[in-house]
């Protein structure tokens, strides 16, 4: 064993995988909403430094400040 080399990871099972996603995307909503309806000011700042921070080059990001556009541009 090598000095700096930690205990071996064994690989995430796709359920488990799948299982986070799930969980960290509805903690993600659920939060959100939560800012959203308690705090509308922090919601747009927090909105402002996402579109700043979180670019990427394969992943687009939708932004949405009120409802009515969310089901317009969803189709729900």
């Amino acid at each position: 064993m090598e000095e700096n080399q930690g205990p071996e990871e064994e690989p995430l099972d796709d359920d488990v995988g799948d299982e986070l996603a799930d969980a960290l995307l509805d903690f993600m909503s659920l939060f959100s909403s939560y800012v959203k309806e308690r705090d509308p000011q922090l919601w747009k700042l927090a909105i402002d430094y996402a579109k700043s921070f979180a670019e990427t080059d394969n992943v687009k990001f939708l932004y949405y400040d009120d409802e009515s556009n969310e089901n317009e541009d969803t189709g729900t």
